[in-house]
């Protein structure tokens, strides 16, 4: 795909030197460390921080993901974040960008974590401080759980949209972190013991996808590969 093919999408285009003061004030330190770089300083930039991963997993999953191209700064469901896109993509769809926020820190990770007892999980801990927020559109839904944001927890409350005591495997999931929440309103849970499921919202029932979050990072690295959103349901027939 040639430059002249391809409209960039971000709010604010690199090197987003001429950003609204209350837009400045809004923005991540982290964030803000991007303004007035170009597409290759942010590159490096990213680089810089994701060079300190030493997981097996998730050194692929950096792979796949700096494969992309940061182009600048959007608005999301829970801030400002850094965009990136997928260079070449003919028909740039969800599943060709992603979002990235600021980062959190251990301390903040392992207190968010502990109600959940997850808190010694260390492959979801290490993910959650380099791809903490990770998100595949700007909206509401689509993304990983984030400082800016409470984290759910997989339960029957009150004020619940549907009974999720309906759900087969409920009482094995009761209380499992809701991590990822998909655009189709699916949720990735993670269970105290680290077991990985998707809970099939419109099939009221829960899917084990991996017995340890290592082997959920490999499945999601797989997945950002292709141009598709990610959630329980495969690509349609004749995609990619």
């Amino acid at each position: 795909m040639s430059d002249q093919a391809y409209s960039n999408t971000s709010d604010f285009p690199l090197p987003a030197e001429k950003l609204p003061d209350d837009v400045k004030a809004q923005l991540d330190p982290w964030v803000a460390g991007f303004v007035g770089l170009s597409r290759e300083q942010a590159g490096q930039r990213l680089r810089d921080r994701w060079n300190r991963i030493e997981r097996p997993s998730l050194l692929a999953l950096r792979d796949t993901l700096l494969k992309f191209e940061v182009q600048g700064i959007s608005k999301t469901h829970s801030g400002y974040a850094i965009e990136a896109y997928r260079p070449g993509s003919e028909d740039p769809g969800i599943g060709d960008y992603w979002y990235l926020s600021g980062p959190m820190d251990h301390a903040e990770i392992s207190k968010r974590l502990a109600p959940f007892g997850l808190e010694g999980n260390e492959a979801l801990r290490d993910f959650l401080y380099y791809f903490g927020g990770l998100g595949e559109d700007t909206e509401t839904a689509g993304h990983f759980v984030s400082a800016a944001r409470d984290w759910a927890v997989f339960e029957n409350t009150p004020d619940s949209f549907i009974d999720l005591r309906t759900t087969k495997g409920f009482d094995e999931w009761k209380g499992a972190l809701m991590l990822f929440h998909a655009r189709n309103g699916c949720h990735i849970l993670v269970r105290r013991d680290g077991t990985v499921g998707w809970w099939v919202m419109q099939e009221a029932t829960v899917t084990t996808e991996a017995v340890d979050f290592d082997g959920f990072i490999r499945m999601f690295n797989k997945h950002r590969q292709i141009s598709w959103p990610f959630d329980p349901y495969p690509p349609d027939e004749g995609e990619d």
